[in-house]
């Protein structure tokens, strides 16, 4: 047994599949595909490694220098993605988990969605009740209706991209905003002061801060896009395209962008 152990281990080492999926989205890459093209780039080859790239997202054991080329173009060490020994460990319980457990785990999700239908029910039923014994809306006074009702344009601030050379990216999204949101002015002083999305938020009273950078690794920019909303911060767009093609993106991006925000917020989209 410890001779086959040394033979699998000398045959190469294993990456961790999670910890390469969020290099590749941190870098700004959406696709393993565009990374073997990046890997291209950097060294110069003719053909994108992607057969290397597959190897190692399906964690196969590689070579330690493929491992190396792949954190390079991720612009990570390369020993912080190695898949660890519990991270084995873990993927060795649960494939020699006793199939007896399944039975049990089939009734635990029985039970649930027998538990879900029977809430869907009862809401079911309270909503007609409650549409029934409500009064004619014609004769309720406009005054008494919540204001949470009518939310109205909602408002919004950008505040400017780290690295966004003269700021070209943030003019361009915060243009395609304008069409659905209303903007705070860039030249507001907490804007031009503050990268805090919570401080803008909270200082300026809107509903939604967007931030984000554009970063450039190699021959690409990467553009990462951030929503701020209810206390909380997601990625809402990411794209990459190469350096010299960036200025002629802006557009197509910051459209794209507001896309993805509108539906982000739960905006009607075509």
């Amino acid at each position: 047994m410890s001779t086959a152990n040394g033979s699998q281990r000398r045959r190469g080492v294993r990456a961790s599949r999670a910890k390469l999926v969020h290099a590749l989205s941190e870098a700004g890459f959406k696709t393993q595909a565009a990374l073997a093209e990046h890997i291209a780039d950097i060294e110069g080859l003719d053909t994108a490694p992607k057969d290397a790239v597959n190897r190692v997202f399906r964690e196969m054991p590689v070579d330690p220098t493929t491992i190396e080329r792949l954190a390079r173009a991720l612009g990570v060490e390369a020993h912080t993605l190695y898949k660890t020994a519990d991270e084995e460990e873990l993927a060795l319980a649960d494939d020699s988990a006793p199939s007896r457990r399944k039975p049990v785990a089939s009734l635990a999700y029985i039970g649930a969605a027998v538990v879900a239908l029977i809430i869907v029910i009862a809401i079911q039923i309270s909503f007609r009740v409650d549409r029934q014994a409500a009064p004619d809306e014609s004769h309720v006074d406009a005054a008494s209706q919540p204001a949470a009702l009518d939310l109205g344009t909602p408002t919004l601030a950008v505040i400017p991209f780290i690295d966004d050379a003269d700021g070209a990216f943030a003019r361009a999204l915060r243009r395609e905003l304008e069409k659905h949101f209303n903007v705070a002015r860039p030249t507001s002083e907490t804007l031009t002061r503050s990268r805090d999305p919570v401080e803008v938020a909270t200082r300026l009273r809107t509903d939604v801060v967007i931030d984000g950078d554009v970063r450039k690794v190699g021959r690409l920019s990467a553009v990462r896009v951030y929503l701020y909303r209810g206390g909380v911060r997601q990625q809402v767009w990411a794209d990459s395209v190469p350096s010299v093609a960036l200025a002629d993106s802006r557009a197509r991006i910051a459209a794209e962008t507001a896309l993805a925000a509108r539906k982000a917020i739960g905006m009607p989209v075509p």
